[in-house]
């Protein structure tokens, strides 16, 4: 391995170095002087104080064209590791679990094998045949993402449901993938999901971007929309996360999540129905077209749940009629959005 331009000057037992310290500091990192207390390193080193060659971390391979970051990619990408790790995401986002799991927490040693581990180590791969033949297919598909999707949603296992016979369920069943287990939708699905099934989908304007988008899930980032912070806070409060370690993203239900999606203006706006004002909603058109409550009611259901209401539903709901039809339909479409089957994928 080569030599870095400082190794010599970092000798000083052998009488080397003739640059103060605090100097070879300033140089190294651009920005320190003095102590660097641990807790506070300060910026990244300087890019350009090294001659060592990049190599890649697991085979030690070095670019072989000037071009490194089209080397980088062609070095990962041959790497089989990263058709595993691929089509593991991919499982862990459609099953609520990864093959290997969590996705981001890999010990090669663990996940292999064929290598003998040390007492009290169980293996991280459930399901090693499984993540082989998966990252066969993603490979030979020229690591089509929409390829794989197509054979992991058009199997056995996603078709699932996420109930079993009672009392006959045991955690070993775990590793098999036996049945589905809900996830509940991200928070910009989630905010997409309410955005169409009230119909109300509407025009998002970015910082920069001359056009607009429509969904959530188009965002760049997790500053925007900045022209809607109502949106903004709610994605926040549903747990998109800040693209951070100190603030990762997240799924599972949490207190001031429900809450904000229960309460926030965002919300409360989408499902108003009102016969004024310039976001008219689902409900606002459907009561305006002279259907009858029971078909108003039965429209509702299959544009936010997918599925008509049982007869038991439709008494229910048209047994809470009250004197104000619009508020009425608010409510339904409010109640609707909050179901578990809404907010969940079963």
């Amino acid at each position: 391995m080569s030599r870095t331009r400082f190794e010599p000057i970092f000798n000083e037992a052998a009488g080397v170095s003739s640059i103060p310290r605090a100097l070879l500091l300033d140089q190294v990192t651009g920005s320190y002087n003095g102590a660097v207390p641990p807790s506070s390193p300060g910026v990244r080193p300087l890019r350009t104080i090294s001659d060592l060659p990049p190599t890649y971390l697991f085979t030690g391979e070095e670019p072989g064209l000037p071009n490194w970051r089209a080397e980088f990619a062609r070095l990962v990408t041959t790497d089989r590791q990263f058709a595993r790790a691929q089509v593991n995401y991919l499982w862990a986002y459609l099953f609520r679990n990864g093959i290997v799991d969590p996705p981001n927490d890999w010990d090669l040693r663990r996940t292999d094998g064929t290598q003998e581990l040390p007492p009290g180590w169980a293996p991280q791969n459930i399901q090693p045949g499984l993540l082989e033949e998966l990252a066969d297919e993603f490979i030979q598909s020229g690591y089509s993402l929409r390829k794989s999707l197509r054979l992991l949603t058009n199997s056995t296992v996603y078709q699932l449901s996420s109930s079993y016979p009672t009392g006959m369920w045991r955690s070993g069943y775990e590793d098999y993938f036996a049945k589905s287990n809900p996830r509940r939708l991200s928070a910009e699905e989630l905010v997409d999901a309410v955005a169409v099934a009230t119909d109300t989908v509407q025009p998002i304007q970015l910082n920069g971007m001359t056009e607009p988008i429509y969904f959530a899930e188009q965002l760049p980032d997790s500053n925007e929309p900045s022209n809607s912070p109502t949106m903004g806070q709610l994605l926040d409060r549903l747990g998109r996360g800040k693209r951070t370690d100190t603030s990762p993203r997240v799924v599972r239900p949490e207190l001031l999540g429900l809450l904000s999606y229960q309460n926030t203006a965002e919300l409360v706006a989408r499902t108003q129905a009102s016969s004024q004002g310039d976001l008219l909603n689902r409900a606002t058109r459907l009561a305006a077209l002279g259907l009858t409550d029971e078909e108003i009611v039965r429209r509702l259901f299959i544009a936010t749940l997918s599925r008509y209401p049982t007869p038991d539903e439709i008494n229910v709901v048209l047994a809470r009629r009250g004197n104000n039809r619009l508020q009425w339909l608010s409510d339904l479409q409010w109640v609707l959005v909050q179901k578990l089957e809404f907010i969940f994928l079963q």
